[in-house]
């Protein structure tokens, strides 16, 4: 026998006025609502990664200074105690960097076989001929500083056991050769600084930096060799 066809439900036709008005796109409101809240975004976090790569920055620049101090120690230890100065002139330069020649009133002069740092290959005084000293340049000076300035500027007034005051790169002797200052004479190491970053904010220097590179603080190296934050008066 033949079956008999099942009979459909006629198709019913949604009235026109109920379908929707548009096709899953964004209102302008809602366009606006998120660019707001990425602007707000924007605004909290590009302080934060600033503060974070400045502060990655400052802990490159205290580290070579910490090497830069177990050099000056490692110095000290080899030449009885006394302290670097250039045997013709007893003196240092005041303002030392990443810049240098073979001159002896130069940090590198001195502490270059304990840094590893290059030979120096020239008397030039022309900074564009001069030798470069990675480990007196760190990153936030690079960026901020030309060609041939100094990173920072050596402390030359210390207090001394003797109840005096004198630069620490000054040796007692009367004539050359000159020998440097003993370490022993210099009173409480831990408050005195070695050096502190140059800028020219804080020297007369005026090739320097125009602002301290990190910010609100300079790194200062003391005497007891720790690196400690200066505040920027």
């Amino acid at each position: 026998m033949r079956a008999n066809p099942v009979s459909l439900p006629p198709r019913v036709r949604r009235p026109a006025s109920v379908l929707p008005s548009r096709c899953g796109g964004f209102t302008l409101i809602e366009l606006l609502t998120v660019i707001a809240i990425i602007g707000i975004l924007a605004a909290i976090l590009i302080p934060v990664v600033g503060r974070v790569r400045q502060a990655a920055s400052s802990a490159q620049c205290a580290a070579q200074m910490r090497e830069i101090g177990r050099a000056i120690y490692l110095y000290t230890e080899d030449n009885r105690e006394r302290l670097p100065t250039s045997p013709v002139h007893n003196s240092l330069h005041s303002r030392q960097g990443p810049w240098f020649n073979r001159e002896e009133r130069r940090l590198q002069f001195f502490l270059g076989r304990y840094l590893n740092s290059p030979r120096a290959t020239t008397w030039s005084t022309n900074s564009a001929e001069m030798d470069f000293d990675p480990n007196f340049a760190w990153p936030a000076f690079l960026s901020a500083a030309p060609v041939g300035a100094p990173s920072v500027v050596l402390n030359t007034s210390v207090r001394l056991r003797n109840g005096s005051t004198g630069s620490p790169w000054v040796g007692p002797s009367s004539g050359a050769p000159y020998l440097g200052r003993r370490f022993a004479d210099i009173e409480d190491r831990s408050t005195q600084m070695v050096f502190i970053e140059v800028d020219q904010k804080n020297s007369t220097s005026t090739n320097g930096p125009l602002n301290p590179v990190h910010g609100s603080v300079r790194n200062a190296l003391f005497f007891d060799w720790h690196v400690g934050k200066v505040p920027v008066n």
